[in-house]
C-alpha cells in the first residue's frame, strides 16, 4: 500500500498542504511545532480511526478556522483510491468523509483500505502497561484486516452497558432478574467471536514477531506472544462461536 499524494487545509496548523509522496520512502524534517506530527495525525484519520493522540474533533480545526479539510491519494493491490474528510463547527457529527467520491455515513466505514501502523512513545505502554492496552492494540489491529470487527465490538461495548444498568435495577427490586439472560446469551456469542479473533490474531502476530525478533537480537533471544483467555482453556482448532464456544462462555 503506497500513499501518492496527501493534502490538507486548516487542520491544525497545516494550511493549503499538497504533497507528492515518494513510492517507497518519505521523511518529514522540520522545527518543533511546524506540523510534522499534524501530518501523521491527518493520514492516520484516513484509516478511518480517531486521533492517535487522543485529540477532540473541536481541537483538529486551526486557530481561528472553523472548519478543515484532509485528503489523500494511494495505490493498494488492487487499484488506486482516493479518500477525502471534511469538518465543520468543531463537532464530529459534521464530519463528512468520501471514499473514491462516494459519501459514506460516518468515518468507521473506510476500515480496512488505508491500512497504517502508528508507533509513538505512549505504545511502550503495550508490554509495560495493563492488560486493557493489549486489547485495544489488538482490537484496532484486527478491525483493519476485518472491518466488520469494529461493529462487533461495538455492539458488545453497548450490551454489557445494558446489562450492567439491568443489574442495578435488578439490585434495587426494580426489574426482573430473569431478563438477565437476554443480555447474557447475546454477550456470549459476541464474546465467543471476539475472544476466537482475538485468540487468531495473536497467533499469526507471534509468527511473524518472533521471525523479526531473531533477526533483529542475530538468533541469540527469542519473542513469543500468547493470548490467555480466562474464560477457555485452549481455543486451537476451535471455531463454532454460535455454539460450543458461546455456551462455554455463557457458563
Amino acid at each position: 500500500m503506497i500513499i501518492t499524494s496527501f493534502r490538507a487545509d486548516g487542520f491544525r496548523n497545516l494550511k493549503n498542504i499538497n504533497i507528492s509522496l515518494h513510492p517507497r520512502l518519505n521523511i518529514l524534517c522540520g522545527k518543533n511545532a511546524q506540523g510534522k506530527t499534524n501530518i501523521l495525525e491527518a493520514v492516520w484519520l484516513c484509516s478511518g480511526e480517531k486521533s492517535f493522540r487522543g485529540a477532540r474533533e473541536k481541537e483538529l480545526c486551526g486557530v481561528d478556522r472553523d472548519m478543515y479539510s484532509i485528503g489523500l491519494d494511494f495505490k493498494d493491490r488492487r487499484r488506486g483510491q482516493s479518500i477525502e474528510i471534511s469538518s465543520s463547527g468543531g463537532e464530529i457529527k459534521n464530519r463528512r468523509v468520501s471514499l473514491n467520491g462516494v459519501t459514506l455515513k460516518n468515518p468507521a466505514a473506510l476500515f480496512g483500505e488505508l491500512q497504517c501502523v502508528v508507533f509513538t512513545p505512549e505504545d511502550l505502554g503495550l508490554s509495560k502497561g495493563p492488560p486493557d492496552n493489549r486489547r485495544r492494540f489488538a482490537d484496532l489491529s484486527i478491525s483493519q484486516l476485518k472491518g466488520s470487527y469494529r461493529a462487533v465490538t461495538e455492539k458488545y461495548r453497548r450490551l454489557n452497558e445494558q446489562r450492567s444498568f439491568q443489574l442495578k435495577a435488578a439490585a434495587l427490586g426494580k426489574s426482573d432478574p430473569a431478563l438477565l439472560d437476554v443480555w447474557d446469551i447475546q454477550l456470549s456469542q459476541m464474546g465467543a467471536y471476539i475472544t476466537m479473533l482475538r485468540y487468531n490474531y495473536c497467533k499469526k502476530l507471534s509468527y511473524v514477531s518472533s521471525f523479526l525478533y531473531r533477526e533483529i537480537s542475530g538468533g541469540a533471544e527469542e519473542l513469543t506472544i500468547k493470548y490467555d483467555s480466562t474464560v477457555f482453556e485452549s481455543l486451537e482448532g476451535r471455531n463454532d462461536y454460535k455454539g460450543d464456544l458461546a455456551a462455554e462462555y455463557l457458563e
